[in-house]
């Protein structure tokens, strides 16, 4: 194993907290046991929300690691927009099918959605523009707005790597900080259509910034030590989770930048083979089709739930068990049967046109959720 190989584990791990994160948000929220399970609970799991923060973080980094490695060498734009597309679009559209079906269907839609998904809805969530037309990011499976980020993320890539070949990460992470907070210091009455919405590219660029950040720390062999990390990281969370409840919404979005860099730089060299990590691990290595498919399955076990149990308590831990494992069975048979073979597809396709050691490019190939 190469010390780069040992710098990369704990990448899967964190995907699969973060996956997990944002999986108990939504059946807290979707379940309706906010307003019956104690606030502090409440407070806790809507705050899994985050996760997303930290998956931004991630991709950041992944993608950073093989183009600051090789500073002097071409990057191929074309090849790299098409690996990219090979990497999420095919599991993206299965998943999309999936929740599309019962959006739009007649009778069924109400399970999944406030109100029936029409053709124009499926149009602008096939062309990933639900995020640039204002009430389409939920029309059909909400969480798949991270989705579309993504790819706006990947469409002004090539030029965050013209820019940071001319300034420090560091430097770049600064600028993406204040692009983010002036987008959402937006005044109400300037919003026009998504002007201004957290769900944009401006609104999280200091996030992926942040990752490419991290990664030129990883390599340069200048990552603070663990304590200083956890410490940076308990800082970081009681900030969050601060500024998520005084609603703070124009600097949420850096401020969990913050917790979620410390916790990249402690696990990144995490012994990932043991306890809570390798169970994370697991489930990081589905993510991203997790992911996809976790929220209209949630919403559609409902009322099922429902009719089991009217006790909270007893809907929380049916919905950690029975829906965890039917999300995850879900994810795994997506994974293996659509996103791994696209993964492998997009191998094939240089990216940057550099030979990579294996585990800087396992690390490039799985940036997505």
């Amino acid at each position: 194993m190469t010390s780069t190989d040992r710098r990369l584990t704990g990448v899967d791990s964190l995907r699969g907290i973060a996956a997990l994160s944002v999986f108990v948000c939504h059946l807290v929220a979707y379940w309706s046991l906010r307003d019956q399970l104690p606030r502090r609970i409440v407070n806790l799991a809507d705050n899994g929300a985050h996760g997303v923060d930290l998956f931004v973080v991630l991709s950041g980094f992944c993608l950073a690691l093989p183009v600051l490695q090789k500073r002097t060498e071409s990057f191929d734009i074309g090849k790299f927009w098409k690996r990219r597309a090979l990497r999420i679009l095919p599991p993206y559209y299965v998943a999309l099918a999936f929740a599309a079906v019962f959006a739009m269907h007649p009778t069924l839609w109400s399970r999944v959605v406030g109100h029936r998904a029409s053709v124009g809805d499926l149009v602008t969530y096939g062309t990933l523009t639900q995020t640039l037309v204002k009430g389409h990011a939920g029309a059909i499976n909400g969480s798949l707005w991270s989705i579309a980020l993504e790819a706006q993320l990947y469409l002004v890539f090539p030029a965050l790597v013209l820019l940071w070949r001319r300034v420090s990460p560091l430097t770049l992470t600064l600028l993406g900080a204040a692009a983010s907070v002036l987008w959402l210091a937006i005044p109400d009455s300037m919003h026009v259509g998504s002007i201004g919405s957290d769900l944009l590219l401006p609104a999280r660029l200091v996030q992926f910034v942040a990752g490419v950040w991290c990664a030129d720390v990883v390599l340069s062999g200048r990552r603070p030590e663990k304590r200083t990390c956890g410490l940076a990281l308990l800082a970081g969370l009681i900030a969050g989770i601060s500024a998520t409840t005084l609603g703070y919404e124009a600097v949420t979005p850096v401020i969990w930048t913050a917790p979620s860099v410390a916790f990249l730089l402690f696990a990144v060299g995490a012994n990932e083979d043991a306890g809570l990590l390798l169970w994370t691990k697991r489930l990081g290595a589905v993510s991203f089709s997790f992911y996809l498919v976790h929220q209209p399955i949630i919403l559609l076990l409902a009322q099922p739930a429902y009719r089991l149990t009217r006790n909270p308590w007893g809907l929380l831990g049916l919905g950690m068990t029975v829906a965890f494992a039917i999300v995850i069975g879900a994810g795994t048979l997506l994974a293996r049967a659509v996103e791994q073979p696209s993964q492998r597809l997009a191998r094939r396709v240089g990216e940057t046109g550099l030979v990579l050691p294996g585990g800087v490019e396992r690390a490039a190939t799985s940036s997505s959720l």
